[in-house]
């Protein structure tokens, strides 16, 4: 099921549904810095040599898509501002409202220009991104069958918190996938390590500590996936700096390696596990609130608490124990 999930992520991830995922996070920065509700990206319409298509919207109701004559703009606005993308010939950004910093707006337009641009490329490599990606689930899986289920786990929990935190669609798609490859990196942990049935001693851990830079540098090779290559790479860090591999903290951790973190020590803690017995729901959660603001970021483990209180999950029945085992990477 892992090899199915991650070919599906990433078959949406290559080729033109991406790269509308790619336009729309583009234009919400662009609206973000102009302070503008109302904004379009129009594009060459690949079905005819005369006209535009809407390929992002923000603040347009059902445009998106819209097939527009040339000369034409979907936003009936006086004030409503074309600027033309850098190196790609009839696409245009349409602003509303006021007239844009030009400025400001360049390093935007020269990434949507090449966003476009590369669309041909991601188009014909597809069938390899995608197979490259079904191989590294392949091979978690191969390599430790818990990982992989946990890894499917983690995703559900992920996509309810990362809803309820309101990312955007390009984040939610790029977030599914890096929670569901987040531990691929473990494919490279020898056997002995990765398989142990007790604790590790301090030289293990820090061999298993490698597996976020080694999972981002196997995503990385894959055309596309670098910001989910960067996701995978730093869900352990911690929110108050003393995580791995970079010690980054608060804001500095990308939003969604932070979703992660918190759903992967959750899910982690209600699972048993050769060197300790699962916690039940309400303990877990009562960790997590613990944790909040050391290491974990407080607003994520709200959410998660509330996500998990409403649904009703309960992991585990709790069991005594003896202490607070230390919870492997």
């Amino acid at each position: 099921m892992t090899a199915f999930q991650a070919g599906a992520l990433a078959e949406s991830m290559v080729g033109g549904g991406y790269l509308g995922i790619v336009l729309d996070r583009v234009l919400g920065q662009a609206a973000s810095v102009l302070g503008v509700d109302a904004a379009c990206l129009c594009v060459p319409d690949p079905a005819r040599g005369d006209g535009a298509i809407v390929a992002a919207a923000r603040g347009l109701d059902d445009v998106v898509g819209t097939r527009i004559r040339s000369g034409s703009e979907p936003i009936a606005d006086a004030d409503a501002t074309a600027i033309p993308l850098a190196g790609t010939p009839g696409a245009v950004l349409i602003i509303a409202g006021r007239k844009p910093n030009l400025r400001a707006l360049a390093p935007l337009t020269e990434m949507v220009g090449a966003a476009v641009g590369q669309l041909g490329q991601r188009t014909r490599m597809a069938p390899s991104v995608i197979r490259r990606v079904r191989d590294l689930a392949v091979s978690l899986d191969e390599r430790d069958g818990y990982t992989a289920d946990h890894s499917q786990e983690v995703v559900e929990l992920v996509r309810a918190v990362a809803a309820g935190l309101g990312l955007e669609r390009a984040e939610m798609r790029e977030l599914e996938l890096a929670a569901l490859l987040h531990d691929v990196g473990k494919v490279r942990v020898p056997d002995a390590i990765l398989q142990k049935p007790g604790a590790l001693d301090a030289h293990e851990f820090d061999v298993m500590a490698l597996h976020p830079i080694w999972g981002q540098q196997l995503l990385a090779d894959v055309l596309g996936f670098a910001a989910v290559a960067g996701i995978v790479r730093y869900h352990h860090e911690r929110w108050d700096g003393g995580g791995y591999p970079d010690r980054l903290a608060g804001a500095h951790i990308p939003l969604a390696s932070r979703v992660i973190s918190v759903c992967d020590a959750y899910h982690a803690m209600t699972s048993d596990r050769p060197y300790r017995a699962a916690l039940g729901r309400d303990e877990a959660l009562a960790r997590l609130a613990e944790a909040a603001g050391s290491q974990f970021d407080p607003d994520v483990v709200a959410q998660a608490t509330a996500v998990i209180s409403r649904s009703g999950a309960s992991g585990t029945s709790a069991r005594p124990s003896a202490g607070r085992a230390l919870r492997r990477a």
